[in-house]
Order: C-alpha cells, then sequence, then structure tokens
C-alpha cells in the first residue's frame, strides 16, 4: 500500500496569486503534472531538483509521561512502539534510522500510514512511534515530539519536476521553490532543499 504523506496547498489559507498570475489556492488542481510529493519518489529524482526536505522525530503521548528522550529508550521491552512495513517509506526510513543507532526494537504493530502511527499514539495505544517532522509538527498538542540526534537521523528528499510543458505546472515548480514557496513549506514543517 502506498503511503499518503501530508502535503500543505501552499498558500490555501491566504488565497492569493503567486508569481506569473498563477492563483494558489488552485496548486492542488495541478498536482497530477507534478512530481514530488511523496518521499519514496526520492530514487526516481534522476537528478530532478529538489523543493523540500523533511526529518524524522519520535512521537510520544503528550506530554511525553515515560520521559523518552533518545532512540535507545524505544528498545526498551515495556515501550509499545509502532511503525510501518518497510515497503512503506516511514518504515523503511525507520528502519534505516534504527539500524544507524545499532538498535532493535519491537514494534507491536505495523501501521498502514504516519496517520496511523500519530492514531495509535496519540490516543494512548502505543507510547512512542517514528513520523516525519511535519506530521509530528501537525499532531502537536495531541503528541510530543522528540529529536532524533543528527548521526542517526534520515533526511527524505522530495524532488520536483514538471510532467508537462503546461504553463501551469511549469509555473508551479518555479513557485514552489521561490523564496515565497519555501516560506509556506517553512511554515509547515519542511526543510530547505
Amino acid at each position: 500500500m502506498r503511503e499518503q504523506t501530508r502535503t500543505p496547498t501552499p498558500g490555501a489559507e491566504a488565497g492569493g496569486k503567486a508569481p506569473g498570475g498563477f492563483h494558489r489556492e488552485h496548486h492542488h488542481q495541478q498536482a497530477p503534472e507534478i512530481l514530488g510529493t511523496d518521499p519514496s519518489m526520492e530514487q526516481l529524482s534522476g537528478g530532478r531538483p529538489l523543493f523540500a526536505t523533511n526529518r524524522l522525530q519520535i512521537v510520544t503521548e503528550a506530554g511525553n509521561p515515560l520521559g523518552i528522550e533518545t532512540l535507545a529508550d524505544l528498545a526498551d521491552p515495556s515501550i509499545l512502539f509502532v511503525t510501518s512495513a518497510v515497503e512503506v517509506p516511514i518504515g523503511r526510513y525507520t528502519a534505516e534510522v534504527l539500524a544507524r543507532a545499532e538498535l532493535t526494537v519491537r514494534p507491536v504493530s505495523l501501521e498502514e500510514s504516519v496517520k496511523g502511527i500519530v492514531t495509535k499514539v496519540s490516543t494512548g495505544e502505543a507510547d512512542a512511534g517514528i513520523v516525519y517532522a511535519t506530521d509530528a509538527a501537525a499532531a502537536h498538542p495531541r503528541v510530543t515530539s522528540v529529536n532524533i540526534a543528527d548521526e542517526f537521523n534520515v533526511i527524505a528528499r522530495y524532488p520536483i519536476a514538471a510532467l508537462s510543458t503546461s504553463d501551469a505546472a511549469t509555473r508551479f515548480v518555479t513557485f514552489i521553490r521561490s523564496d515565497e514557496g519555501q516560506a509556506i513549506l517553512r511554515e509547515f514543517g519542511f526543510g530547505s532543499p
């Protein structure tokens, strides 16, 4: 099953026009012509420019009642950890993070998506999971985020390219990579390419 990642519709809450007269509230209508809203596309980027990055974070129940501070805490068998199968991008990234940290963590369940991980943790059905920083921020205050040390973290890179020669697709790619587009993405927790 393909994971659905949360990608904001840039500027939708503010309306207005992007450079070149392209209406920001209509960007989502151009999505079929754009490559680059799923981190699993990273291996297909073929040198295409990046438009955003994302880091991973540990999420815990609100307030972090068990005091989880590091990846090593997740290896405690009393911690109920959830993730996704490695076929799902977040599951693959989580496995890579744990391998870098040389940790074995046994999940109590494999969720179909980041949303499933956040739901299990925010409802107290699990103690912790690893998700994209953007999803952790969106779930606040229902969950508490714990940073993962840079030496173990994985950066998801999002490539973008117009898949057609339409003016709308070209303007969208230009806009999303512009200073204004990057500022909107930062508001949602994405990093710069």
